[in-house]
């Protein structure tokens, strides 16, 4: 939890797991995606804002090294 959102909000955000993509999205809209993880035989990476994130594995502390991006755009869809 981030105190930039708040508690109400939270019921709206979702996730889809297709099976290429893994995505975080508000209102079960793919159009309002905070963000995506694509993990393939061939690299595990984190999509926010259209940026690329490659990650070395998918664990929490490497996920949170990227915090600061998706809670701005978390807060930018939720707001």
């Amino acid at each position: 939890m981030h105190s930039k959102i708040k508690n109400d909000n939270l019921d709206r955000v979702n996730y889809y797991d297709k099976k290429g993509f893994f995505a975080v999205v508000v209102d079960n809209m793919p159009s309002k995606e905070i963000c995506r993880f694509i993990i393939n035989d061939y690299s595990k990476k984190l999509i926010v804002d259209s940026q690329d994130y490659l990650l070395e594995n998918i664990s929490a502390r490497e996920i949170t090294k990227f915090k600061k991006h998706i809670v701005e755009k978390a807060t930018k869809i939720l707001n």
